[in-house]
């Protein structure tokens, strides 16, 4: 059977001392043993901030995503909102 990716999930956004907090999360967990064998996820609005930190380690990771409430109805098709993501447009 094959094992399922080790991956921590990283939520960061905002000011320039969140980014920090989770730079010395990362290299707190890079520091111990097998602490590389991590995939890291990172969700954010920004990843400049921590790419300056840390910059691209391999097992890094930027993807863009959308956290969906249960509740949610789509009135229009997502795919623009995820094109203005990328754009580094608004976000609604």
């Amino acid at each position: 059977m094959t094992q399922p990716v080790k991956r921590f999930l990283y939520l960061v956004h905002g000011a320039p001392s969140y980014h920090q907090e989770v730079a010395y999360s990362m290299l707190s967990l890079w520091r111990q043993p097998g602490g590389s064998e991590f995939e890291i996820v990172v969700v954010t609005d920004d990843p400049a901030p921590l790419r300056a930190l840390i910059a691209d380690p391999p097992q890094l990771r930027y993807p863009v995503w959308a956290f969906i409430d249960s509740d949610t109805a789509f009135t229009r098709p997502p795919n623009p909102w995820f094109d203005a993501v990328a754009r580094g447009g608004p976000w609604c």
